[in-house]
């Protein structure tokens, strides 16, 4: 596992192993609930940079699992829900 890699074109909050898959993962939380959900954050701009850090990560650990997700873990402080949101992009 490792956490906030960054690079010139952007960061990954997370990076964990399953199995044989790296999960990247994006945590957005929110103080509170009016501002929206948390989860509304990670657009198609933001799904396209994990995207690119993603791949420059994989190319740069050849020795890791080549096969990656994208999660995001969605926090809302006010009223303490955890979301696990797996695989975003399916």
């Amino acid at each position: 596992m490792t956490g906030n890699f960054r690079t010139k074109f952007g960061e990954i909050d997370l990076i964990f192993q399953d199995r044989e898959e790296l999960v990247f993962v994006e945590v957005k939380a929110r103080t509170k609930s009016e501002q929206g959900l948390p989860e509304e954050a990670v657009n198609r701009y933001k799904l396209a940079t994990i995207e690119r850090v993603a791949e420059f990560f994989m190319r740069e650990h050849p020795q890791l699992p080549q096969l990656g997700r994208i999660d995001v873990v969605a926090i809302e402080e006010d009223t303490g829900q955890v979301r696990h949101l797996v695989n975003v992009t399916g």
